[in-house]
């Protein structure tokens, strides 16, 4: 019986020509990449670097990525910034508190930790901060309105008394167009439960509202717009080192830059000034996860809860 043997795996094969991997071509394109991959990465930083710079400091990766409207994903930018440090200033927070107990009855939370409106002057939040300067400390007191995030007025002043808040309510109030009455909500602070305030509310007509005793998500965007305040101008302008005086030029110029310059992720990369009051002919809908990519090829939007309104 013949021995069985292995099946030649190669039979057959000999009439085929070799086939050979030409590598020449490859050889070639290698030296090409090592060199541009480096110039790639070099012009990627240097427009980071200038991002960065015309958002005075202020603009984490994400920002950036917007305002490039590059397809370099977040987790290369932000490893960019770490390492060639245009890094966003991320202090260490220490709150103001103004509760001084229960002195007046408080009204129910009407916003009910819901900061969206379907209209401007639908819903506005307030709340008071303390920035500290060379020779005391300024306590700033703004509106914001939930439907864009503008500011629509504010106070600042020396001192966190009752004048501060009320003069804040009547410059807000000002603003409104004939028949608007927005929902006010604030913290259990005792500026806005003493009875300047509460006259001033009857006689202008707002909603009053107010979050539970040391609950600050029931206030989370008004407090988020002021820790974002100290990260991104205060503490790295320094204006510690100004006066108190010296501290009201920065602090108006801030709030104009947050309403006419800062783009919000929320609203499609666009400041708030940027946003039409109504949606025009011609819309379409996208969802949140689609507004947030670059826009540059749109013109106006329009927020309404939890969809967008774009018009091209």
């Amino acid at each position: 019986m013949a021995a069985l043997r292995p099946e030649n795996r190669n039979a057959g094969q000999a009439d085929r020509p070799a086939m050979r991997r030409d590598r020449s071509a490859g050889d070639a394109e290698a030296p090409r990449r090592r060199v541009e991959e480096p110039e790639l990465g070099n012009a990627l930083m240097r427009e980071v670097a200038e991002a960065f710079a015309s958002s005075r400091g202020r603009y984490g990766y994400r920002r950036v990525r917007a305002v490039l409207r590059t397809r370099v994903s977040e987790k290369a930018l932000r490893r960019i910034m770490a390492e060639d440090g245009p890094t966003a200033h991320v202090p260490e927070r220490r709150g103001y508190g103004s509760y001084e107990g229960e002195t007046t009855p408080a009204p129910g939370d009407l916003a009910d930790r819901d900061f969206t409106a379907e209209m401007p002057n639908e819903k506005w939040l307030t709340d008071i901060t303390e920035i500290k300067a060379r020779d005391g400390k300024v306590y700033l007191s703004p509106p914001i309105d939930c439907y864009d995030g503008k500011i629509v007025a504010y106070t600042a002043g020396p001192g966190p008394n009752a004048e501060l808040a009320n003069r804040m309510l009547v410059k807000a109030v000002e603003t409104l167009p004939e028949g608007a009455r927005p929902l006010v909500h604030s913290d259990r602070g005792c500026h806005c439960r003493r009875p300047g305030w509460l006259a001033l509310m009857d006689r202008y007509g707002p909603a009053r509202s107010t979050g539970a005793k040391g609950r600050s998500p029931d206030d989370a965007a008004a407090e988020g717009f002021l820790g974002r305040m100290r990260t991104e101008p205060v503490y790295p302008g320094h204006w510690g080192e100004h006066t108190r005086d010296g501290v009201l030029v920065p602090i108006d110029d801030c709030i104009r830059w947050h309403d006419h310059e800062r783009i919000k992720r929320s609203i499609g990369w666009m400041s708030p000034v940027q946003i039409p009051s109504k949606p025009g002919n011609g819309c379409v809908i996208i969802s949140k996860k689609t507004s947030a990519a670059p826009l540059s090829h749109l013109s106006h939007i329009h927020v309404d809860k939890a969809q967008y309104y774009i018009q091209v």
